[in-house]
């Protein structure tokens, strides 16, 4: 009995170092992916440099030069995405109601489920990752 205890305490002490783990991995990456999506472009312009820097032993003008480049192709994205965002959202706008016509009333429902949920993953509009 007292062997069995001892072995039940070691296996719960294990599961509770397992949960934590997972737990604090996860709210460790949702804190990452929104701190990510909160800063928008600088984010993704400060890791391309990173990365650059890493890959090609930039030197510091180098990195100033080109962190003054990366900021203008943001701008210009930016502006880019102003002019195809809205047609974008207008090909969808068009496209779900004729695919909501197809389905019956308890898919629309389901339907209508589905697309508040893709809407909340994708979160605000961000621009697509640099190639």
């Amino acid at each position: 009995m007292r062997r069995s205890a001892t072995w039940l305490v070691v296996l719960l002490v294990f599961l509770a170092g397992v949960l934590a783990g997972v737990l604090g991995s996860r709210q460790y990456t949702h804190y990452r992916l929104s701190q990510f999506v909160k800063k928008g472009h600088p984010a993704h312009s400060e890791i391309l440099l990173r990365e650059m820097s890493k890959e090609l032993d930039l030197t510091d003008r180098q990195r100033s030069e080109i962190h003054t480049i990366l900021e203008d192709m943001d701008g210009r994205i930016d502006r880019l995405r102003e002019t195809f965002d809205p047609q974008i959202r207008a090909v969808f706008d068009d496209g779900f109601p004729r695919i909501r016509e197809k389905m019956s009333g308890e898919q629309v429902k389901k339907f209508d489920i589905f697309l508040e949920k893709l809407k909340k993953r994708a979160g605000p509009p961000r621009r697509p990752p640099p190639l």
